[in-house]
């Protein structure tokens, strides 16, 4: 029994992380990790036949038909799909690399939207925001001096649908969703 229950402590206190506390300077400055979990766990709602039917032409937005058609699915999870970019790798030190770095598309070169991620505890910006009075702060502002406003957001690339990830695209460019 006790070393039953020192094994239940063990792994418990493995899953046990300090999350950071930042200014928001501090997470301007943060930059990627390249963890790459961003790239392998993209959880959408859309069945991969309707992707592939999104890909196909069934989509409009250029941009948007790039993105899904990186997707590779990974299987069946809770409500929707997981999905993998077909362009991520690793290097010989394992940390990510994007095959389309240049050419990515917006939901890609945009996140984390000034947003701190809570999703997945490898990446550089799972961290807490806190200013000055010690508030939470769940959007930083894009802005240096924290005058400028933060641009449209949505949820963690994780957990959005299909159609948030075209309206944070369409957000992000300026235009309307």
């Amino acid at each position: 029994m006790t070393e039953r229950f020192a094994a239940l402590v063990g792994r418990v206190a493995a899953q046990l992380v300090v999350i950071p506390v930042v200014s928001p300077e501090q997470y301007r400055a943060i930059t990627c990790n390249r963890c790459g979990v961003c790239c392998e766990d993209i959880r959408g709602t859309e069945e991969p036949d309707r992707v592939a039917a999104l890909v196909a032409g069934a989509e409009p937005n250029e941009d948007r038909r790039r993105f899904l058609s990186g997707l590779e699915p990974v299987g069946p999870t809770a409500g929707g799909w997981r999905y993998r970019c077909r362009h991520f790798g690793r290097d010989a030190e394992g940390l990510g690399v994007c095959g389309v770095w240049a050419t990515r598309p917006s939901v890609c070169s945009g996140f984390p939207y000034n947003r701190v991620v809570r999703t997945w505890r490898e990446c550089t910006w799972y961290v807490q925001v806190r200013d000055a009075e010690g508030r939470v702060i769940e959007v930083v502002d894009a802005a240096a001096d924290g005058s400028g406003p933060a641009p449209p957001v949505a949820a963690d690339l994780a957990v959005l649908t299909m159609g948030e990830l075209a309206e944070l695209n369409q957000a992000n460019q300026g235009g309307d969703a």
